[in-house]
């Protein structure tokens, strides 16, 4: 029943199903790169760094002081949009504190989050890409774009030297990557 999903490594595939699918590939995306991070900094313990199904809203001083810097990244990430400088939960933080365990999941909610700074990137541009991603933002499961703002500097970290990153490091371990069919 999902319009889009990303498959973790082995695989590493993002499905897009058919029409309906259209707008997710940001969301998905973001599941990739959290996971490819993952992957590259030789996490043997989780499949997300951003923390993957856990609904944890608190700041871990644990990791915040001994994790890798992708893990650090994520927990300043997590604090802009759960919390205001003075502590207290966000409206955002409330709002989805009252929806599912789904709602919930760190890395759902960087995938949201990703969306709308795909977004606003993308017009910031004068860029129109409803394959990419669709301005659904309305909806209060997402943060609010003055939340994505504050948090887009972590963000902006995380994907360059994510990427930095996967660029110097091996390969996907055994996994073929699909360079065309038939010539393509």
């Amino acid at each position: 029943g999902a319009l889009a999903h990303y498959e973790p490594l082995n695989r590493s595939v993002i499905n897009l199903t058919k029409t309906k699918g259209i707008g997710s590939l940001a969301h998905e995306f973001a599941h990739a790169i959290d996971n490819l991070i993952s992957f590259h900094t030789g996490e043997k313990k989780q499949t997300y760094v951003s923390g993957g199904r856990a609904t944890r809203k608190g700041y871990d001083e644990e990791i915040g002081k001994n994790g890798n810097y992708f893990e650090k990244q994520f927990e300043e990430f997590f604090n802009v949009l759960y919390y205001t400088k003075k502590g207290e939960p966000t409206a955002f933080n409330k709002t989805i504190s009252k929806g599912t365990d789904y709602l919930n999941r760190r890395n759902e909610v960087f995938a949201r989050t990703f969306e709308v700074y795909t977004h606003y990137k993308l017009e910031e541009q004068g860029i129109k890409n409803q394959f990419l991603v669709k301005p659904l933002y309305q909806s209060k499961v997402y943060p609010p774009i003055e939340l994505v703002l504050q948090a887009s500097k972590f963000i902006d970290n995380i994907i360059k030297r994510g990427f930095n990153l996967m660029k110097r490091s091996k390969g996907l371990s055994g996994t073929t990557l699909f360079t065309g069919h038939y010539g393509f």
